[in-house]
């Protein structure tokens, strides 16, 4: 049977796991799925395709949780948006090994090489994954749960990316027993509430950081 795409990502993203972005070869990967280079240009025209599609499944990742998280019926608007920007810490603490993932992103060859159209896709993606914060915070403005202008807004969700990726910067490629896991995590949660709370709440049900966090741990079994 024939080396489907999935498989290909499958591997890909297991080899970029061991080896990281300098050491990724196409030879290698065609060694360990048992087939030819050309198999793998038929589904990526070359090696800067692939690891932008690696990169994208991760983010699909992202936003699939995002979709759901943003609408969880049990959490309160500034809970949901606690959810969702948990979920990467959480996915990041479980699991560490995954380094070279994160640095895909800032490799400069991958973007100069690949089709364009490819970058687009890709940055739509990412710029929907940026604002789904900012549009969650305007549904509560009209909704009358929250007072604030567009620029509080903005400044509010930057605020709260910043905190996001200055935590994965810190906490990259170190690896921690379950117990840690919870506490980094809600230390994390308490920060990102306090720039939430920098707003003025009208009508929202409060924080309650214990329910966030079962909530991200539910989400990332399986259980919901």
């Amino acid at each position: 049977m024939a080396i489907q795409r999935p498989e290909i990502l499958q591997a890909a993203v297991q080899q970029l796991r061991q080896y990281g972005i300098i050491d990724f070869s196409l030879s290698a990967l065609a060694s360990t799925l048992g087939c030819s280079k050309s198999t793998i240009y038929k589904h990526f025209p070359n090696k800067s395709e692939l690891m932008i599609a690696v990169q994208s499944r991760t983010l699909q990742s992202n936003i699939q949780a995002a979709k759901i998280l943003l609408h969880h019926p049990a959490l309160s608007t500034q809970e949901q948006l606690l959810a969702l920007h948990g979920f990467p810490i959480l996915m990041q603490m479980r699991s560490p090994a995954d380094h070279g993932l994160r640095f895909l992103p800032v490799n400069q060859a991958m973007w100069l090489d690949a089709n364009p159209a490819t970058v687009d896709h890709w940055a739509g993606d990412l710029m929907w994954l940026f604002r789904a914060a900012e549009m969650s915070l305007k549904r509560a403005v009209r909704a009358g749960k929250l007072a604030a202008s567009p620029k509080q807004l903005s400044l509010v969700s930057v605020d709260m990316m910043a905190l996001q990726r200055g935590k994965m910067t810190m906490l990259d490629n170190v690896g921690m027993a379950q117990p840690e896991q919870y506490k980094v995590l809600q230390a994390y949660l308490q920060q990102q509430q306090f720039l939430l709370q920098s707003l003025d709440w009208v009508n929202d049900h409060g924080v309650d950081l214990a329910k966030v966090q079962q909530v991200l741990l539910d989400y990332c079994s399986g259980k919901i």
